[in-house]
This record gives structure tokens, C-alpha cells and sequence, in this order.
């Protein structure tokens, strides 16, 4: 079975993901398998968590949303973002919590598309 398994060496595996650009469609569905909608103590939030390796995507992924037209001319129009480290996994968390952002840059960004997951009813609740 693995007889046709390909090893790559680490550097070779960032090359190779560093040429990979986002789009809308990346973007998607990089969300549908990895990101989170949610409340916690009744603030909405969106959340995405990568391996520490990987915190680059999660880097290329703030970079991209925060260069998306401003839907909200009201309010705060920064790019919000938090970042975490779970010390125990070595994952980051990247999290958008400000209400301002979720409203200008991430709802607008995501009603626009459609899903193709459950991940739909956490975004519409």
C-alpha cells in the first residue's frame, strides 16, 4: 500500500505549499475542513487552527481576508485577528472575535459563497 508513498523533506513540503495561492474557492473549503463559527459566552467568533509548522497558512489566510473589500463603513475597519498557542499540541489558533471584523470582513466574505458541508448551519447560527 505504500509502496508508492512519496517522502518529502520538510523544505520541500513548504515550496510546495508556499505556491499554492488563495482564492475565494481555496479559501472555502480550507474553512469547511478546518475552521470553526461559534459562540462562546455569547460573542461570535471564527476560528481556524493549524500545527505550529503550519502557521504560515494561517498568516497567508489573515493576509488575504484582511485585503477583501470592507462591506461595514461604520465602526472599527482594522483587520481584528488573535493568535494562540496550545503549548501542549504546538497548534495555533487563529481568531477573529471583534465584531467589527466578523461583520466587515468575514460574513460579507463567506455569504457570498455557498457550502457544501454542515459547516453552513455553524455559519447561519
Amino acid at each position: 500500500m505504500n509502496a508508492g508513498r512519496v517522502k518529502l523533506k520538510v523544505t520541500q513540503l513548504y515550496k510546495l505549499t508556499n505556491q499554492v495561492s488563495i482564492n475565494m474557492w481555496w479559501l472555502m473549503g480550507f474553512v469547511e475542513g478546518e475552521g470553526t463559527f461559534g459562540y462562546k459566552h455569547l460573542v461570535p467568533y471564527f476560528q481556524i487552527a493549524q500545527h505550529k509548522k503550519n502557521l504560515f497558512v494561517l498568516k497567508a489566510i489573515e493576509s488575504f481576508l484582511s485585503k477583501l473589500p470592507i462591506q461595514n463603513t461604520e465602526g472599527n475597519q482594522e483587520f481584528n485577528v488573535h493568535y494562540a498557542l496550545n503549548t501542549k499540541t504546538d497548534v495555533y489558533s487563529m481568531s477573529v472575535v471583534s465584531i467589527d471584523t466578523l461583520f466587515s470582513y468575514i460574513i460579507p466574505c463567506f455569504m457570498s459563497m455557498s457550502f457544501n458541508t454542515r459547516k453552513s448551519l455553524d455559519f447561519k447560527y
